[in-house]
């Protein structure tokens, strides 16, 4: 049976903590760590098979914070919900 194959993985970035700053006394922003997931599509309609690549090559890109999902070609939103399910998962 065919499913839709989804890896994603989550990176660490910094983004400004939202408190004031005097720029023009040459403060900088203060800055805090983020989580943030990306998730992309890696076949539509893959097989079993398609699912060991994509498990690989999670592997050797993403090791440690990269998963493999699988979902039903009818999936409406499949990254949005890789996105969830990574995130949830930490």
């Amino acid at each position: 049976m065919k499913k839709t194959i989804v890896i994603a993985w989550t990176e660490e970035v910094q983004v400004p903590d939202g408190k004031p700053f005097a720029r023009d006394l040459g403060a900088l922003p203060g800055m805090k760590t983020d989580v943030v997931a990306h998730a992309c599509v890696w076949l539509r309609k893959g097989t079993a098979d398609d699912l060991i690549k994509a498990s690989a090559h999670v592997r050797a890109e993403h090791p440690g914070n990269g998963r493999v999902f699988e979902f039903p070609t009818t999936e409406r939103d499949p990254l949005g919900k890789a996105k969830k399910r990574i995130l949830s998962s930490r």
